[in-house]
């Protein structure tokens, strides 16, 4: 059975060439429309946690306040510092949390992220946006926090540098009373602005507890537990609103943001349809073309295997070794392809990345025409005879 198998996918090479390279565009296509889709669904999961109908907006607090502002609910911010690299060479450093990071990761345009990276435990790791100081991927700096009257150097593993005209979770621009949630999340461009922003996971924090005493919670967004009266609403933000450092600021009413939230992203989602439709098509058409053509194609070999004795389960299996092989080989090569794209960016900036959504998807998709071919060559010999299927071939 083995030497058949073998004899049988030597002898269709050119139709497993043109299967796997079927596969691989299928792949490609398939990964590109997730990763546009869960980039902006990325953004609007924050906004679908933070912002409801009784949220409450503080452009900027002290840190200490911020636990308190816990206790009312949930509680999202960024944590920034001020610090610098030498004299005139402000940098500001921005915390990200767990969920941020997850949701929203920066794209980054050489480098690597801080979790593929070891270093020793005094070495904080962070990502860096451009900046005219010649910092780099790959260097190690001294950051000098000024906290409470004191300068603090932190020792920073530069792991890689910001891609420019990206969306952040930093400091807000500004704030006014038509903001969607998109505005919460300023596009962020060194060029434009001049502020060179380090972005700090918040499993470095704990190696620079000392600089982080003077940080403040930057784009505050609380959502209160359960559901509040408009007096009961009022109250708490009265009470908290003299903890925004920066003023009074025009933030929109709670349910005009979320009701221009969900209109919005439905906007945003309606532009993938077409492309989600067509893609599902052709994986559909790819999918049923593969098994058909390879099991007709193999039918007469079937056939006279089965007359001496080879019965529906063995062709099965060869059908199935055949496929995962093939399968296999789309797999790396289609991983191979859009990392060296990544790096290389052969066909400019496409949105095309390996997360768990996309390799979920790309496994289902080898499941899935693995198994159609091997009931695909169950059909064709548990339901005929060998004469059968030798007449029907001739």
């Amino acid at each position: 059975m083995t030497k058949f198998g073998i004899s049988e996918y030597i002898r269709n090479f050119w139709f497993n060439l043109c299967s796997i390279l079927l596969l691989i565009v299928m792949m490609i296509l398939t990964t590109g429309m997730i990763s546009n889709i869960d980039e902006k669904a990325g953004m609007y999961k924050i906004a679908r946690k933070y912002m409801d109908y009784d949220s409450m907006y503080l452009a900027s607090i002290e840190n200490k306040n911020i636990e308190e502002l816990k206790e009312i609910g949930d509680v999202n911010y960024v944590q920034t510092i001020e610090g610098d690299y030498g004299p005139r060479k402000q940098i500001r450093g921005c915390v990200y949390t767990r969920e941020i990071m997850k949701n929203m990761k920066p794209k980054l345009e050489y480098g690597t992220y801080p979790d593929k990276v070891t270093v020793d435990s005094n070495t904080v790791k962070a990502l860096i946006s451009a900046n005219p100081y010649g910092i780099k991927a790959g260097d190690t700096f001294t950051y000098i926090v000024s906290t409470l009257g004191e300068s603090v150097p932190v020792n920073v593993y530069v792991t890689g540098v910001i891609k420019e005209g990206q969306r952040l979770y930093i400091t807000l621009n500004k704030t006014f009373i038509n903001m969607s949630y998109e505005d919460f999340f300023p596009v962020y461009s060194y060029e434009q602005t001049e502020d060179v922003r380090l972005i700090i996971p918040e499993s470095e924090i704990s190696k620079m507890s000392e600089a982080m005493k003077s940080s403040l919670c930057d784009n505050v967004m609380i959502n209160p537990k359960g559901t509040l009266t408009q007096e009961e609403r009022d109250a708490i933000y009265d009470r908290i609103a003299d903890y925004d450092i920066t003023g009074e600021t025009p933030y929109p009413e709670p349910a005009e943001l979320v009701n221009r939230n969900n209109t919005m992203f439905k906007i945003e989602f309606m532009k993938y349809i077409p492309l989600s439709v067509v893609t599902i098509v052709l994986l559909c058409i790819s999918i049923i073309g593969i098994v058909n053509i390879k099991t007709a194609k193999s039918t007469r070999y079937y056939g006279i295997m089965y007359a001496y004795g080879m019965r529906y389960k063995k062709a099965q299996i060869i059908e199935g070794v055949s496929m995962t092989f093939n399968c296999g080989l789309a797999v790396i090569f289609t991983v191979s392809l859009i990392k060296l794209q990544q790096k290389m960016e052969f066909f400019g900036e496409i949105n095309c990345n390996l997360n768990m959504p996309q390799i979920i998807t790309i496994t289902g998709i080898c499941i899935i025409i693995i198994f159609c071919s091997m009931f695909a060559a169950k059909g064709v010999l548990k339901e005929h005879t060998p004469v059968q299927i030798l007449k029907n071939k001739n």
